[in-house]
């Protein structure tokens, strides 16, 4: 029964693989997506049991072979690129390791995202393209009055191009190495933050205006990974194959 284990956890492991590296490709174009890796161990002893009647009976140990760990995002800075727009930013890391994030909100929760595409919505509040707003240091949406030409300068506060008049500071929060296990990725290129995000430091990094950063995803590296990990799903699906073969022959030579 071993060889049956060892089979199905090493197609179980592979396909997490597969679907973790289909999912970096499938986002290598959003704006400040960040890459995951399915980390994986290998030898992990376990005991099997069989639920039977409301009792649970031992039926022996085996070992897993290959065991998944989890997701580690990778939150290395992606590209950046230059664009037409004054609402697009990108904040600069500083030397110390940490990681700057802009604070938005979605229905009511918060958010941390690098995508620093912008816009305005109808009512000229700040927004990323997939409906997030941009929270000032008050946590507050930040609303550009009509008629007014929003710029945003390196400290990150949104001001009227033609009067410097302050319209609202863009809060970045800043997550240090030792916190980066707290962040839970969500859809549309976001984090959400165990504990609270206003539990967070402030970052003081410096934004850049008519720029966008990337996602860091190496299309080359991915596709080669996918590949090998769907090799690897086949040839385990082979050997599961193969021993269940093995164990059914067997059955029925003792049955008869």
């Amino acid at each position: 029964m071993e060889g049956i284990y060892i089979g199905a956890m090493g197609m179980l492991s592979s396909q997490n693989h597969i679907d973790t590296h289909a999912n970096n490709i499938a986002n290598a174009n959003s704006n400040g997506f960040k890459f995951d890796t399915m980390m994986s161990k290998v030898f992990e002893e376990k005991s099997a049991y069989r639920n039977e009647g409301g009792a649970r009976t031992f039926i022996g140990d085996y070992s897993n072979k290959v065991v998944d760990e989890g997701i580690i995002t990778n939150l290395r800075p992606g590209q950046t690129k230059l664009t037409n727009s004054p609402l697009d930013i990108t904040v600069s890391d500083k030397p110390d390791g940490n990681v700057s994030f802009f604070v938005v909100s979605r229905d009511n929760k918060q958010y941390l995202t690098r995508n620093g595409e912008f816009e305005l919505d109808e009512e000229r509040k700040l927004r990323t393209m997939s409906g997030a707003y941009i929270l000032d240091s008050n946590n507050q949406t930040i609303i550009v009055p009509k008629g007014v030409n929003p710029m945003i300068d390196k400290e990150g506060n949104v001001r009227n191009n033609e009067t410097g008049d302050l319209l609202g500071k863009i809060q970045m929060r800043e997550i240090s190495r030792n916190n980066r296990p707290n962040l839970n990725k969500e859809e549309g290129s976001m984090f959400s933050y165990m504990g609270g995000i206003n539990q967070l430091p402030i970052s003081q990094s410096e934004v850049q205006s008519n720029t966008l950063e990337l996602s860091n995803v190496d299309m080359s590296k991915e596709m080669v990974d996918l590949m090998n990990s769907q090799k690897s799903f086949q040839a385990n699906q082979k050997a599961f194959l193969s021993y269940d073969k093995v164990l059914d022959k067997e059955a029925n030579q003792l049955i008869r």
